[in-house]
Formats: structure tokens, sequence, C-alpha cells
């Protein structure tokens, strides 16, 4: 569902800095969301599931 509400995209940007040319130096990617405000159901969402995961596995560590 996310790939199709928000899709993802690949940006690359210029570090800071240029040559003696004032050419870029070196670059950098990532991927991004379009609109930035539509991954955040998300990302809150896989963030919760990911903390009940890892508390409901500590305490069956501890039980054990």
């Amino acid at each position: 569902i996310w790939s199709i509400v928000a899709p993802l995209e690949y940006s690359r940007r210029p570090h800071a800095g240029t040559d003696d040319w004032n050419r870029v130096l070196s670059t950098y990617g990532s991927c991004v969301s379009r609109d930035g405000y539509t991954s955040t159901p998300y990302l809150v969402l896989l963030g919760f599931i990911n903390m009940s995961v890892l508390l409901i596995s500590n305490v069956q560590a501890y039980q054990a």
C-alpha cells in the first residue's frame, strides 16, 4: 500500500564544496518521499509494530 500511496524516489544531491574549476567533488543519494508528510502514518505504524515485538520478545526472554 505504501508503494502505491506514497512511493519513494531516489534523489542525488551534491556535497558542499567544489574544486578549482567549480566542479562538484562528490554527491550523495537517498530515497525520499515526494510529499514529506504522506509517509508519516506508515512510519509510525512500523515503529509501533517494531516496539511491540521488541517488548514481547523481552518479556518472553525474561520468562524463559
